[in-house]
C-alpha cells in the first residue's frame, strides 16, 4: 500500500493536514484550538484521526468508492430506541436543517463538540474535528472561514451546499475511524444490530472509543443512553463497513 510520511512543521500554523496526493501528514506545531487561543497537545489521537483521512483515500483503490461515500450516500445510522432515532446521517423530513447530513452529538467516545449551544468547536480525545453544520453557518467560526477561504459556499439554515457537506462527512469519517480503532483493539468484533439492541442481554461498553452517551447541547457531563445505544450503533455500522472494505480490497 506504499509509504506514509509524517512531517512536523509547515506553514499552516496550528493544525494537522493530510495530503493524500503525496501521502503526507503535516502537523504545524504547536496545535491551536478553534478558539485561536488555546494550545492543544500533540497526541496519538491526533495522528490516528489523520490516519482516518488516509484510510478514506486508500479505500478508493481499484476504482472503488472512498469511505466517505459510504457515509454520505443517504446512509442513516439509527439508535436502538423504538422510534429508531438518527444517530448520524441525513433524513428527508422534519425541519429544514434537520434534513441535512448531521454527524450527531451522540455515541462518541468523548466530548462535547461545543460548550452549551455555542458555535466554538471543542477538541477532545475522540472528537478531534467535530464540524457541525451550525459551525459552518456562523460567519464568526473557523469552520465558516475555512469554507470561504477554500471557495466553498457555506450552508444556511435553509439550504446545505455540497462542498460544506463533504467537509462535515470527511471529518466525521476520520473521527469514526479513530473511535473504531480504539474500541476494536479491545472489544474485537461488534455483535449484530439485533444483539446490541437486545439491551437486556447485551453488555455495556465502558472502554475507549464509541460510548452509549449523549453530548447533546454541549453538555460537559454526558447523559447515559443505555437503551438507545448510540455508541454501539455507530460501532456496529462501522465494523460492518470496515470488514466489507477489507474483503473488497483483499487486505
Amino acid at each position: 500500500m506504499g509509504s506514509l510520511t509524517l512531517v512536523k512543521g509547515g506553514t499552516a500554523l496550528g493544525i494537522c493536514f493530510t495530503d493524500n496526493n503525496t501521502a503526507t501528514i503535516t502537523c504545524a506545531l504547536p496545535l491551536i484550538a478553534p478558539d485561536n487561543v488555546t494550545y492543544l497537545p500533540f497526541t496519538e489521537y491526533v495522528i490516528v484521526h489523520e490516519f482516518g483521512h488516509v484510510f478514506d483515500s486508500r479505500a478508493s483503490l481499484g476504482g472503488r468508492p472512498r469511505f466517505v461515500d459510504r457515509m454520505s450516500s443517504g446512509v442513516i445510522i439509527k439508535d436502538c430506541s423504538k422510534e429508531e432515532y438518527r444517530v448520524m446521517g441525513e433524513i428527508p423530513s422534519g425541519q429544514t436543517i434537520q434534513q441535512f447530513w448531521l454527524r450527531g452529538e451522540r455515541g462518541w467516545g468523548s466530548g462535547p463538540s461545543r460548550i452549551n449551544t455555542g458555535t466554538v468547536r471543542q477538541v477532545t480525545q475522540f472528537q478531534q474535528n467535530a464540524v457541525l453544520i451550525e459551525f459552518q453557518i456562523d460567519p464568526t467560526t473557523v469552520d465558516y472561514q475555512f469554507l470561504v477561504r477554500e471557495g466553498i459556499q457555506p450552508p444556511t439554515n435553509d439550504s446545505d451546499t455540497p462542498g460544506a457537506k463533504v467537509k462535515r462527512v470527511e471529518e466525521a469519517q476520520a473521527d469514526m475511524f479513530l473511535n473504531w480503532v480504539y474500541r476494536r483493539n479491545i472489544q474485537g468484533d461488534s455483535p449484530s444490530r439485533a444483539s446490541i439492541c437486545d439491551v437486556g442481554s447485551s453488555p455495556i461498553w465502558g472502554g475507549p472509543g464509541f460510548l452509549n452517551t449523549s453530548w447533546g447541547n454541549g453538555s460537559q457531563t454526558p447523559t447515559s443512553q443505555l437503551t438507545e445505544r448510540p455508541g454501539d450503533a455507530r460501532y456496529q455500522w462501522m465494523d460492518v463497513q470496515m470488514k466489507t472494505l477489507f474483503v473488497e480490497q483483499g487486505w
